[in-house]
């Protein structure tokens, strides 16, 4: 047990009014997640945005253009401007049947399972996207470990 010392009693200081501090603003919300399954998306939204760009063609900006290079032909600078539109529209329509084609492509070698797949097939498949290596695996390791070190949730 402890035995306690008696102490005589102190007359408290007057109390001086200490400014209150002030209430620290909360961070902003970060605009990305910091789970992983979120941020491999992000890295794989990433790459295909780097990859294969997205790019618009502004009609109006090659109206101008057409209008400019063709002055007083009203009828060429149609005919030009319809070839054009002619041409966007086509390469749309061909990549929507293309991705049509890879996607059930991809889904009947998943019906088929692993062992199904001949030689086409993994040839196929390596045109579309190259093969995982043991080195990119081990990377990839390394960088959740490294994400996990961080502070960050696997």
């Amino acid at each position: 047990m402890k035995q306690y010392v008696w102490k005589p009693f102190k007359e408290p200081e007057p109390k001086t009014e200490k400014p209150k501090p002030k209430h620290k603003q909360k961070p902003a919300p970060k605009s990305l997640s910091t789970s992983t399954a979120k941020t491999y998306k992000l890295k794989i939204t990433r790459m295909l945005a780097y990859q294969h760009p997205m790019t618009s063609l502004h009609i109006g900006t090659l109206s101008a253009n057409i209008e400019q290079a063709l002055p007083n032909q009203n009828s060429l600078q149609y005919e030009v401007k319809s070839a054009l539109l002619d041409a966007a529209s086509e390469a749309a329509r061909i990549k929507r049947k293309a991705q049509m084609l890879i996607g059930k492509y991809l889904e009947r070698l998943v019906e088929k399972g692993l062992e199904g797949l001949d030689a086409q097939d993994r040839t196929f498949l390596d045109l579309i996207c190259p093969r995982v290596t043991m080195k990119d695996v081990k990377n990839n390791a390394d960088d959740a470990v490294e994400e996990d070190e961080d502070g960050d949730r696997i």
